[in-house]
Formats: structure tokens, C-alpha cells, sequence
């Protein structure tokens, strides 16, 4: 690969923000560490646990000097958490992990090749859901992603979006709900469009616990409002056909959470 870091300055930075998450914390570091390019800088975040968190964080970055590890003295939240980290990213592009979710080793090696080819400020890859008793749906999500676009839902998965690193300290995440929505919405209105890397082969594996599916409706549903009208100022008539395309998005990601492929259900 011809983008060679600088001693100073990784390809990568990694964004890992972690509360309470003892129990897939190493996992999730693990498929950091086994990435097949090794230009990266893990930046773990570590967010008042009150568990064994903490500790997993410092043996990990005890046995691997690119892992980084902060501890909030008190429980901010997942926004000021990855905030934090932004701050101290010194890659040429930024990457995002949760703590309970996991990459494939290449993931990291084709997410940047695929930027450097076609020179697109922002990337996604397809993914697989998972949960206690093993996969479930793929998720494959368009080949490109606008701001107009994202408008009608996020096909963004958290983890695995990745954006050049200029860009990515140019924005801060907000503490509402959907967060992680807003910020690629801002990312896109400043960067114009995103790409998924080509290839339906997941690059990434987002963990689904139990309940999650069954979520409050009606919180989220306010969450996406307030993005529309609160956030990104939009105007009423067009936030109302908006939502009109989010409830039927919502209803359509809870039919087919389970079943063995999905165009690509809300990532919000």
C-alpha cells in the first residue's frame, strides 16, 4: 500500500469507546489486533465501568503499543467518550468499533485501499449481524450514500464506517439519541458522498442482545425527529415525509431481522 504512515502518525485510528463491557471487550480488541495491515493505533476509551473493563483495556495496550487506553473518571456517555478519542486520532483516516461488536482481519486493508482508489472521503462495509446463538441476517448496504439519501435512513453501520482524518476532527458527536445517525449526516454534508467497499462479504459483525430488536418504538421515533427538525433544521413538510420513510423502514428491519440477507435495514 503506497499510504505509508509517518513514526507519528498511524493509517489508522481506531475509535473504541467501552462502559461495562467485560464480557466482549478482549474480543473486540482481538479483531483489532489481528487486522492483516498493521498501521493502526487503537484508541480505547474506557467509560467510568464499574466492571473488569478497565483492566481487560490495560492488558491489552501492556501487550500491544498501539493500543491506547484513557478512563473517564465519570460516566459521560457514549458521545463525549468518542469525542475524547477524536481528539487524540492521529491517523489519515479514523475507523469506529464498539466494544461488543468485532471486524474481519482485512477489513482495515480494504476499507483503505477502496478510499485511496476512488479518493471518497467516507466508506462503509457490508456486515453480519450476530447474536447469543450465532449469525443472523447479512446486511448489504448500497454502493453509495449521500446526504439526500441517508435522509431516509442510516445505512452506515457503526462500526464499520471509516473517514479521512481531517474530516472526521472537523466533527463531534452529539449526546442525543441516534447519535452515531447525526454524525454521519454531518459527514455527509461536509464530505458529499460515501461508498461501500465493493463485495458482499461482511467486514464487520454487529452484535444484536437480547431485546434489542424490540426497542421503544416511540423514543426512537422522537430521537428521529428531533435529528430533522432540532438538529438539521430541516422544514416541517419535508421532516414529516421523512418520518413517513422511517416508520416503514423501522417495520421492514423488525419483519426481516432474522432472516438470511436484508438490503439493509436502519444501522441508526
Amino acid at each position: 500500500m503506497t499510504l505509508a504512515p509517518s513514526a507519528d502518525s498511524p493509517l489508522v485510528s481506531v475509535i473504541m469507546p467501552a462502559w461495562n463491557a467485560a464480557a466482549t471487550l478482549a474480543e473486540a480488541v482481538a479483531s483489532v489486533r489481528a487486522q492483516s495491515m498493521s498501521e493502526w493505533e487503537l484508541l480505547l476509551v474506557v467509560d467510568a465501568a464499574t466492571d473488569d473493563t478497565l483492566q481487560i483495556a490495560q492488558e491489552n495496550a501492556r501487550a500491544d503499543a498501539r493500543v491506547r487506553v484513557w478512563c473517564n473518571e465519570v460516566n459521560l456517555g457514549v458521545a463525549a467518550t468518542r469525542n475524547r478519542a477524536l481528539e487524540q486520532a492521529r491517523g489519515r483516516y479514523v475507523a469506529f468499533l464498539d466494544a461488543d461488536d468485532r471486524w474481519h482481519p482485512d477489513k482495515l486493508a480494504q476499507q483503505c485501499r477502496s478510499m485511496r482508489q476512488t479518493g471518497c472521503p467516507v466508506s462503509y462495509t457490508t456486515y453480519r449481524r450476530f447474536g447469543a446463538q450465532g449469525p443472523l441476517n447479512l446486511v448489504v448496504p448500497p454502493p453509495i450514500a449521500s446526504f439526500t439519501g441517508l435522509l431516509r435512513g442510516n445505512v452506515i453501520g457503526m462500526s464499520t464506517g471509516m473517514l479521512q482524518g481531517e474530516l472526521a476532527r472537523s466533527l463531534r458527536f452529539q449526546p442525543i439519541g441516534h447519535e452515531d445517525y447525526l454524525f454521519w449526516l454531518q459527514a455527509m454534508r461536509r464530505g458529499g458522498v460515501a461508498r461501500r467497499v465493493p463485495g458482499a462479504q461482511p467486514l464487520a459483525e454487529y452484535r444484536v442482545h437480547a431485546g434489542s430488536l424490540s426497542g421503544n418504538l416511540w423514543r426512537n421515533a422522537g430521537w428521529q425527529w428531533a435529528i430533522y427538525r432540532r438538529h438539521l433544521g430541516l422544514p416541517l413538510l419535508r421532516s414529516a415525509g421523512l418520518m413517513g420513510h422511517y416508520a416503514w423502514r423501522a417495520l421492514a428491519k423488525r419483519r426481516g431481522a432474522s432472516g438470511a440477507a436484508s438490503a439493509v435495514p436502519d444501522a441508526g
